[in-house]
């Protein structure tokens, strides 16, 4: 729950679901209401992108997977990575369901924080951040 799911059919896509043409797409778009993230979709068909096409040569059984919004500071994201602890950790298990989900907080997390953010890394910060790592070895 927490959002909605628009499609290119129409019908009732839960319980029985739709008779599709075989051969036809179906487009299914998460839309997660105010305060939501859109994690991805799970099931059948596993996706991170908020629209999914699934071609229907067979019946599908996906569903949206949403979680509550977390405003993170970036800067305290980055801090963490580079060896100073400023996130709880419900943060970075938040940032580990944004990112990669490998079930801890790392530098892939940090990248889908910032690209979700709209923001690019410097060079120096992710040498920074390789430094770290390393050093964390």
């Amino acid at each position: 729950g927490g959002g909605t799911i628009s499609a290119s059919i129409q019908g009732d896509l839960s319980g029985q679901g739709v008779l599709v043409t075989e051969g036809s797409a179906v487009t299914l778009t998460a839309n997660p209401t105010a305060g939501l993230a859109f994690l991805g979709w799970q099931g059948d068909t596993v996706s991170t992108a908020a629209v999914l096409t699934l071609p229907m040569f067979r019946p599908y059984d996906v569903s949206a997977v949403f979680l509550a919004e977390q405003i993170i500071p970036v800067q305290d994201a980055a801090d963490h990575l580079l060896g100073t602890p400023k996130l709880s950790p419900d943060q970075q298990t938040y940032l580990d369901q944004l990112g990669n989900r490998n079930l801890g907080y790392d530098v892939g997390d940090y990248l889908a924080l910032l690209r979700r953010q709209g923001i690019t890394p410097s060079a120096e910060l992710l040498a920074k951040v390789a430094a770290a790592r390393k050093g964390n070895r």
